[in-house]
């Protein structure tokens, strides 16, 4: 129930340990008493229900407060983001490449795993650290969102282009007998009209609800390694958590559907 808190900006944490440690703020926390310091409405209930129910655990105002200013100073530690970059390797600059951080976030991942992409080529060679990874972690939960196309003159229903798209995923670009993620794609990229369409199109890698890698770059060789392509890769909890709450509301309000085949 400490989410609220933790997904408070700097200031506005600071704000309110200072507010908690003087007295400013004190049980029973009540929206109002809350407000007056918290002065974004869309955080007040959130965070007015956060302090009650570590009041409930018997965290006084002054250790709350604490415990506040120790996670804003130790979020100031946390690397700050960097550019990722594909594209000529040029003398003189100094970049980090596309491919090299997804290996990186495919082959240290721990628990969760989210991948959208609008266009997959070479899947096998580029995701075959991450199948490594799903067998020597068994726990570990990986979802795909993406983009299944209709090709000019297809005619045939969306459940069986979905299937098809599904089945050549498997075949051509997750490395066989390897224990397989989840599929996910964007029905409306198969209405039958080419108006009504629209795609999936974002571009991101959430890692265990804290690194985040947001590019311009699909999941193919020229993608992450020849195609000036460019991204930054993020240490922030709030904006994983974000996210992966906007794919899940998505999914329960059936604008995601499965893949399958």
């Amino acid at each position: 129930m400490i989410e609220p808190l933790l997904a408070l900006p700097p200031s506005v944490a600071l704000a309110l340990a200072g507010a908690l440690e003087m007295g400013i703020v004190r049980a029973p926390f009540t929206r109002a008493s809350v407000g007056a310091t918290v002065r974004d409405a869309s955080l007040v209930d959130g965070v007015t229900a956060s302090l009650t129910a570590l009041q409930a655990t018997g965290a006084s105002g002054r250790s709350t407060g604490a415990w506040l200013r120790a996670l804003v100073a130790s979020r100031r530690r946390v690397p700050s983001p960097s550019l990722a970059w594909s594209g000529p390797q040029v003398p003189g600059l100094h970049q980090r490449e596309t491919d090299t951080i997804l290996d990186e976030l495919f082959q240290t991942v721990r628990d969760e795993l989210w991948v959208t992409t609008y266009v997959i080529y070479g899947g096998r060679r580029l995701l075959a650290p991450l199948a490594t990874r799903m067998v020597a972690r068994p726990g570990l939960t990986v979802t795909f969102l993406m983009d299944v196309k209709r090709g000019s003159g297809d005619t045939r229903p969306a459940t069986q282009v979905a299937e098809a798209f599904a089945r050549d995923f498997w075949a051509q670009n997750w490395p066989s007998g390897t224990r397989r993620p989840r599929l996910l794609y964007y029905p409306r990229s198969l209405e039958p009209s080419s108006a009504d369409r629209a795609s999936m199109h974002a571009k991101v890698v959430v890692a265990d609800g804290e690194r985040v890698l947001v590019t311009s770059a699909n999941l193919t060789t020229k993608g992450v390694s020849e195609n000036v392509e460019v991204g930054v890769m993020l240490h922030d909890r709030a904006l994983a958590s974000t996210l992966i709450d906007h794919f899940r509301v998505l999914l329960d309000a059936g604008h995601l559907a499965p893949l399958d085949g």
